[in-house]
């Protein structure tokens, strides 16, 4: 979602429709109406989708990652706000699976050692998404060449592709 900031001028939508002049919204929100205080609307039809002050909005959004800076403009902030929603960081991998990760670590340690040669790169896709999802490391990679999993050639693509 896009935002920007509220002027105090516009009349703002609500989300059921409503069209709330600049005094009905302070009636509403009397916060809106204190000096100094900024308020977030979405830059959109539905202005009143949200209804955030700034600061507090800003100090919310930087506690759970989004690269906003002291530094920064108004604007600024909330493109980095959208650009951190829009892109939200990945999950942490579950219990589940770090265990299944484990599991197929497990699985490779028990193929026979084959001294480079390789089967197609047979387990690329599974090695490949375990190493991007930090669930193993480049020490199980070269594991998994020795037991003729990946290629060193593969490894060497994936290592460098990540971290």
């Amino acid at each position: 979602m896009k935002y920007k900031i509220w002027d105090g001028k516009e009349e703002l939508v609500t989300p059921i429709g409503e069209v709330l002049s600049p005094e009905k919204v302070i009636e509403r929100y009397p916060a809106a109406g204190k000096p100094g205080m900024k308020f977030i609307i979405a830059d959109q039809p539905v202005s009143l989708a949200v209804f955030m002050e700034l600061q507090a909005t800003k100090d919310f959004y930087r506690k759970q990652g989004a690269a906003i800076t002291d530094g920064m403009t108004d604007a600024e902030a909330l493109a980095a706000i959208s650009d951190f929603e829009d892109n939200p960081p990945a999950a942490p991998p579950a219990p589940e699976e770090r265990t299944a990760a484990a599991l197929e670590f497990q699985n490779i340690l028990a193929l026979p050692d084959t001294k480079g040669t390789v089967a197609d790169d047979a387990f690329a896709d599974l090695v490949e998404r375990n190493y991007k999802r930090g669930l193993w490391n480049k020490a199980m990679l070269d594991v998994a060449v020795g037991k003729g999993a990946i290629s060193a050639a593969k490894r060497d693509g994936i290592t460098k592709t990540t971290k």
